[in-house]
């Protein structure tokens, strides 16, 4: 099993802060959803949950008239499944 290194971690936590903020700026919700998804999945697993919870919670209220999509399912799959993933920190 590959384990990322803490700077791997870093590094991904960076890129997907910029392609969240790119897609906001180009009006791209769905695209920030992803992006926003991916990081809030990184933040938590990484122990930091109240960011996570934050970001998605912060994105989820524009899709709250919009149909469900698979994106926005996920996203709100994710945000159900915090409090949960809190006990599950992997320490290093």
């Amino acid at each position: 099993m590959f384990l990322p290194t803490v700077v791997e971690e870093n590094e991904a936590e960076a890129r997907l802060r910029e392609a969240a903020e790119v897609a906001r700026r180009q009006g791209a919700r769905l695209w920030e959803l992803r992006a926003v998804t991916s990081l809030a999945r990184l933040l938590s697993g990484r122990g930091r949950v109240k960011e996570a919870e934050a970001l998605l919670d912060e994105l989820l209220v524009a899709f709250d008239d919009q149909p469900e999509t698979p994106d926005v399912g996920a996203a709100r799959r994710l945000r159900r499944e915090m409090p949960k993933r809190e006990s599950l920190r992997v320490v290093r």
